[in-house]
């Protein structure tokens, strides 16, 4: 779990260092999406977050979804996402990120967990690319 942790605050700080909050009050929102279960790992992410200095309701908003296993549910939070300017998107599972890749605009960066081959599923070229 403290790996997960870790490996999320890194590509974080990569992704939003450059677009800090303004002090006007702008902050990201950010997409989670659930394929089924595992609070653990959202709540791993969102610590993650707080860690890097992002709080909820100050400078970070959370999108939720959870499709309860169903492939049309996740289609359906995928195009929400997608027409919500998110800056990024975390998806549990296999298939709840595969859908998330394939309807997401490529510019938005997602950050997956429970993916069992990521590389073979297509969601990453390679572990050498990443």
């Amino acid at each position: 779990m403290r790996f997960v942790l870790i490996f999320v605050f890194i590509l974080l700080s990569f992704v939003l260092v450059d677009d800090l909050p303004a002090q006007d009050g702008t902050y990201y929102t950010l997409g989670i999406s659930v394929w089924t279960g595992y609070p653990d790992s959202v709540r791993g992410f969102k610590e993650a977050m707080r860690e890097g200095g992002f709080t909820e309701g100050k400078n970070i908003k959370y999108l939720y979804g959870k499709s309860g296993g169903s492939r049309e549910k996740q289609i359906e939070i995928a195009k929400r996402f997608k027409e919500s300017d998110l800056s990024l998107v975390y998806s549990l599972t296999t298939p709840g990120t595969i859908i998330m890749k394939d309807i997401m605009p490529p510019d938005i960066p997602i950050v997956f967990s429970i993916v069992t081959y990521p590389a073979d599923s297509g969601l990453i070229d390679s572990f050498d690319y990443s």
